[in-house]
């Protein structure tokens, strides 16, 4: 395989583009659910159901969907997939159904979301060579996070103008999109089926071999973005969707993301790395629990934003650098599995403190989850270290 220069490889960069619009709904959809719940059916608690089925069915369809790609090939599995979930989502905005359809409709839209995140990870290191994936994944982050600008500000303006649950529409265009454009990108057809029928040949030995690694990468994930979940809430309970103070407030979070992410995620990880960036996390977490007020608000979730770029990346290319190549696509499908599975959670259990408390307990079980998360990266040998040799 011929190595090139991430900068001014157009298969990296197609392959990076197309797989974020893929991406997209990520940055509406939970929102869409939780408007949805509130502004149709009448209750947060439904809205945070909503995104634990949508999230809890996505974290078990992407594994599932990652093995299908070898074994059925690329494109079928992707447009299948696509035109499944993306139909889910649209039946959803167009028909608003009872709140047991519309958790059927959620869950079926979770598990068929195209696998295309784990596919392109996957790809990446043979694209540009193992020497250049810290950059990569720096860069895949970054970008990344437009998601979490864009999508915020889409979701929160549909809702505002066209109604609560137009956010759903939106995503579903979006999701069909990047799935097809993606299926038929020249790196797909070049490296894709090739890399996922290698996981499929026997990732279950080097899954094993690195379980420690593995496990440890899950759970940090997990109480991550359960606390990043319990935030969005907290904000959509405080601020509404009556105006477009929402998707300012989580629009800073994705740009504290994005700034940290251009100056911090790039850099090697070396000892205690991952609960700095973690901290990161906790301190805006407990600014927007101590202080009150918009601007402050703004401060605090650029504050929280700010690691989770960083974060994301050293998780990524600690998978890239301590797994067999042949097993990225299984190990990227596991862990984003735990982290969806700490948003549906996080989300769930937020909307229902909400309904029965209001939104203060929110914001503060968010902050005991980061305190979780940073706690996981100070102990576990392999966090720790970052990708330091040596044991510990």
């Amino acid at each position: 395989m011929r190595e090139s220069s991430f900068a001014f490889d157009r298969r990296a960069w197609a392959v990076l583009f197309w797989q974020l619009v893929s991406r997209s709904p990520s940055g509406m959809v939970n929102l869409g659910f939780v408007f949805f719940g509130e502004g149709v059916l009448g209750s947060f608690a439904i809205g945070g159901l909503l995104v634990a089925a949508y999230n809890i069915a996505y974290a078990i369809g992407s594994p599932l969907g990652a093995r299908l790609l070898g074994a059925i090939g690329t494109a079928p599995v992707l447009l299948t997939y696509a035109a499944i979930s993306g139909g889910a989502l649209a039946a959803m905005a167009v028909v608003q159904p009872a709140p047991a359809a519309a958790v059927a409709l959620a869950t079926l839209a979770g598990l068929t979301f195209p696998p295309v995140t784990p596919l392109a990870r996957s790809m990446y290191p043979r694209i540009v060579g193992n020497a250049r994936l810290e950059p990569v994944y720096a860069i895949d982050a970054v970008a990344q996070e437009f998601i979490w600008i864009v999508g915020p500000l889409i979701a929160t303006a549909a809702a505002w103008l066209l109604g609560p649950s137009t956010a759903l529409l939106a995503a579903a265009i979006m999701l069909v999109i990047g799935a097809v454009v993606f299926s038929f990108l020249p790196a797909t057809r070049e490296f894709g089926n090739l890399r996922i029928r290698a996981d499929a040949a026997g990732s279950a030995p080097a899954i094993g071999a690195s379980l420690a690694v593995l496990t440890a990468l899950i759970a940090t994930g997990f109480f991550l973005v359960t606390a990043s979940a319990m935030s969005e809430l907290f904000v959509v309970a405080e601020l509404g969707y009556s105006g477009p103070e929402t998707g300012f407030v989580l629009a800073a979070a994705a740009t504290g993301s994005l700034v940290a992410g251009i100056t911090i995620a790039k850099r090697r990880l070396g000892r205690g790395s991952v609960a700095i960036r973690l901290s990161m996390v906790l301190a805006g977490a407990l600014l927007a629990g101590l202080t009150d007020g918009l601007v402050w608000m703004l401060i605090a979730f650029f504050v929280l934003g700010m690691g989770l770029a960083p974060t994301f990346a050293a998780f990524n290319t600690i998978i890239a650098l301590r797994l067999p190549n042949r097993h990225h696509a299984v190990a990227y499908a596991v862990t984003h599995s735990g982290q969806l599975v700490g948003l549906a959670i996080g989300t769930a259990v937020a909307g229902a403190m909400v309904d029965l408390s209001g939104s203060a307990l929110v914001i503060w079980s968010a902050v005991a989850s980061s305190v979780v998360a940073v706690l996981l990266a100070l102990i576990v040998p392999s966090l720790r270290r970052g990708l330091g040799a040596g044991r510990d």
